[in-house]
């Protein structure tokens, strides 16, 4: 993992701390709430009004709950008082969407109430009752939901954690916004919400275009983790082999980790152990797929799922298992920890490459469909 990615992310946290420290009010540090801050702004300074989510996929007999937030000319989240509309259906004077008879695609809208801005959010809704909300054959049994998430909210541009939703998701790091919030009609699961990150032309490898964040303040010893993901079609690997795609925390050091990447010849999904704090005999080591190498097709939305395990006292008795599109790729049983707790966080933050100097020669992409973590 670079360094470069590891020192700034540990940086925004400290920063993050201090800020708090400073005006409890600022809600870009609040992980319980939505990132809005102090009185409700003049309708005059507000240049721009979210909604939340911003898109989302509904059937004719489910209601959802809007949120809106309006932007300053000098970029600080506020609160301000909204009048809202919809093309269909009906939505109450508090935000609540009630959904009409037909199915379509809808705006729901959000317009200051003294006049100015006003912000839109996309409705889809399905003719019928909407399938299981994703499939996910490898979770154990009996594991208790931590969150079920479809990225339906606004992905902000920010150098500070900012709230997605209630999701208990955050926007980690987007400084330049090349993570954002997109619609996609053959999404497998949650077709109104997909996290897009953007790799433009020109990008050094060594960092992450835009980064999402889960903190497990449960801090679990076990986990089970799922995503949809889709890499473009083509997508230039870095030199190295290493296209990181997501990351597992311990609280033990700034290198003490798991990531997963995508690396080509054939392209697949491989694990990293980064537990050198832990110190057993596979830290350091890249974990490729030891039981079938599922090949990834670029361009298509694959499954995959992930279960770790913290090793016990003084063993090397950790485990780490991945399928792929419901295959088992790898299972790895000697990964040691240390006894610090539980994992801290999980992350998406697609890392091009290391330090090597690599520069993307191509504008690539990773999309983020829907994303599922639980524990016992």
């Amino acid at each position: 993992m670079p360094f470069a990615f590891k020192l700034s992310r540990r940086l925004a946290r400290i920063r993050c701390t201090a800020f708090v420290l400073a005006t409890a009010a600022l809600a870009a540090c609040e992980k319980s709430s939505p990132s809005v801050t102090g009185l409700s702004q003049p309708v005059s300074q507000v240049v721009q009004i979210l909604v939340s989510p911003n898109a989302i996929l509904l059937s004719p007999t489910q209601s959802q709950q809007f949120a809106a937030y309006a932007r300053t000319a000098a970029g600080d989240s506020t609160t301000v008082a909204v009048t809202w509309s919809a093309t269909a259906g009906t939505i109450s004077p508090s935000g609540l969407y009630t959904p009409g008879p037909a199915g379509g695609v809808y705006e729901v809208r959000a317009t200051a109430t003294q006049g100015g801005p006003s912000g839109i959010a996309s409705v889809t809704v399905s003719d019928g009752p909407l399938p299981p909300l994703g499939s996910w054959p490898n979770e154990p049994a009996g594991f208790s939901l931590i969150s079920d998430y479809g990225f339906g909210d606004v992905i902000p541009v920010t150098n500070d954690p900012i709230a997605l939703g209630s999701s208990g998701w955050q926007a980690q790091w987007n400084t330049a916004g090349n993570g954002t919030l997109i619609a996609d009609a053959g999404a497998p699961v949650s077709l109104g919400g997909v996290y897009q990150v953007r790799y433009p032309m020109g990008f050094v490898d060594g960092t992450a275009p835009s980064t999402v964040e889960h903190p497990l303040p449960s801090r679990p010893t076990e986990l089970y983790w799922g995503v949809w993901w889709k890499p473009s079609n083509p997508f230039q690997s870095d030199a190295s082999g290493v296209n990181k795609i997501a990351f597992i925390w311990t609280p033990s050091g700034n290198t003490d980790l798991i990531y997963f990447d995508l690396s080509p010849n054939p392209w697949r999904i491989r694990a990293m152990d980064d537990l050198y704090a832990g110190g057993g005999p596979d830290a350091g080591k890249r974990d490729e797929p030891n039981v079938t190498t599922t090949v990834i097709t670029l361009g298509q939305w694959h499954r995959i799922e992930i279960y770790v395990k913290y090793s016990t006292g003084a063993n090397a008795d950790g485990i780490l298992k991945w399928w792929v599109d419901g295959v088992l790729n790898g299972t790895y049983t000697n990964l040691k920890m240390v006894q610090d707790g539980g994992f801290n966080s999980v992350s998406f933050s697609p890392t091009y490459g290391g330090a090597g100097g690599d520069v993307k020669t191509e504008t690539d992409y990773y999309w983020f469909d829907h994303t599922r973590l639980s524990r016992p």
